[in-house]
């Protein structure tokens, strides 16, 4: 059943369930929120799961009586008790989860998380391995800073620029990266460019599936770390503009998209779309309808992997590599790869599962 038009009528997925609407804090409230691994990879799993993201737990639970000790050390709320979620928490995918299971002990030890090792103070050699990465950070953002403020790509050797799409990729890129590093001077310059120098309102061709995971996403997900509304409004900007790409016969996205004329077609040289390319915009788009609560974006997306999941012409759950945006068929049917063109789609699959708190299973 077709749910373009009928978007009324949408079930959300269990991630799709709207937070409370409530405006969540601005950026200076929220950047204190440490996510320094300090333990390994499984206390910052803990952490995530349990704590949510920013944008979601300022959403959902606003705080009327603020601590008045703000300098509490983390985890410990007044009185001495540990503060933490009591009911169901959201995770930082979205899915509604147990409280029960996203602490990592009580206080007596009883039900303690084998796989979550108390958080201990990182050692030398680990603090200086983390400062390595974040110098490395530096240098590169200082040589695009130099020569290619602004734009897409850096040129490194013959300190110039490159344009892709002209729309400043790598600062949308490095947005959160910047905020997990705590390079908050960085960051903030980035976000003075966002919210004064980034346009959407271009004539301008973008492709399809960069422009979702590398724009979209990065907007997306620099949201959920700051709670900051600056990038959930520029993610729904240029959201709602990709949206032409799926005004096909079939519903299966052409590849590219003028973001400023509100048109989109094939690329030139084919009438196909990459099968890869448009079963790896799923995420994006699902969450940009969760926070947003507009189901014209999962709506769209939704039916590309419904058409896919019913063609014939797979091999074993593989797939050709090409999908025609006129009929809705696999094209060169026989040809399979793991490889470019196909790799994603897989990839996504797990994705996808995850994303929806591991029920979709078809």
């Amino acid at each position: 059943m077709s749910l373009i038009g009928e978007t009324d009528a949408l079930i959300l997925p269990p991630m799709l369930e709207p937070v409370k609407q409530v405006d969540p804090p601005w950026l200076e409230q929220t950047s204190q929120r440490r996510l320094s691994n300090k333990g390994g990879a499984a206390v910052l799993a803990s952490r995530l799961h349990a704590e949510g993201n920013a944008s979601d737990r300022a959403r959902a639970n606003p705080d009327p009586n603020p601590d008045p000790n703000p300098n509490r050390p983390e985890g410990e709320a007044a009185g001495g008790q540990l503060d933490g979620p009591t009911e169901g928490v959201t995770s930082w995918w979205g899915a509604e989860m147990d409280a029960g299971l996203v602490r990592g002990g009580t206080e007596d030890g009883d039900h303690e998380d084998p796989h979550v090792h108390q958080q201990e103070e990182p050692s030398q050699d680990s603090a200086s391995r983390q400062e390595a990465v974040r110098d490395a950070f530096r240098h590169a953002w200082k040589g695009y800073k130099a020569f290619a403020w602004g734009h897409d790509e850096l040129r490194p050797l013959s300190k110039s620029y490159s344009e892709w799409f002209g729309l400043g990729l790598t600062i949308i890129d490095a947005l959160d990266t910047m905020w997990i590093l705590e390079l908050r001077e960085e960051f903030e310059e980035a976000r003075r460019w966002v919210a004064t120098e980034l346009s959407f309102n271009r004539n301008v061709d973008v492709n399809l599936f960069e422009s979702t995971i590398r724009i979209l996403g990065g907007l997306l997900s620099t949201y959920h770390l700051t709670g900051d509304p600056l990038f959930l409004s520029k993610a729904e900007d240029v959201g709602s503009r990709l949206m032409p790409a799926f005004s096909t016969p079939s519903k299966i996205p052409y590849s590219d998209v003028n973001i400023g004329r509100g048109t989109a077609h094939p690329p030139h040289w084919t009438s196909d779309s990459t099968v890869a390319e448009v079963t790896s915009i799923q995420l994006e788009f699902r969450e940009l309808s969760r926070l947003t609560q507009q189901p014209q974006y999962q709506a769209a997306v939704a039916q590309v992997m419904e058409r896919v999941h019913v063609l014939e012409g797979k091999l074993d759950g593989l797939v050709p590599m090409f999908i025609n945006t006129n009929s809705g068929q696999f094209t060169h049917q026989g040809v399979y790869t793991l490889g470019a063109r196909a790799d994603s789609y897989y990839e996504y699959l797990l994705k996808q599962w995850i994303q929806g708190g591991r029920k979709e299973d078809q």
